[in-house]
């Protein structure tokens, strides 16, 4: 039974999508191939992933067929890159309606 309020979209068993995603390990699937790296730069429609190879990869958000994020130990979220389009202050704006799920 819920307590204090109406559930919020987008959110999942207390998931909360962190705002930024710069830093945080991350896995993309191009749809021909995985990269697995460190989140180092954002901008609207690109990510930048220093993989863990030590190589620079920037890729566009809309290419992207999946998008898992390690917020912490054991805890992954995974999204579609499409949904991501965007600043994260506009992200924020869109009141968190995209679609994260917890991967195990």
């Amino acid at each position: 039974m819920r307590q204090g309020g109406r559930r919020r979209r987008g959110r999942e068993r207390g998931i909360h999508p962190p705002v930024t995603l710069l830093g945080y390990r991350v896995e993309l699937n191009t749809g021909r191939s995985v990269i697995r790296g460190t989140l180092v730069d954002e901008t609207a429609k690109t990510l930048t992933v220093r993989t863990d190879e030590g190589s620079l990869c920037r890729l566009p958000k809309d290419q992207l067929v999946e998008v898992v994020v390690e917020v912490s130990r054991g805890v992954r979220l995974r999204t579609e890159g499409r949904r991501l389009i965007g600043l994260p202050a506009e992200r924020l704006k869109r009141a968190m309606r995209y679609g994260w799920s917890r991967s195990v």
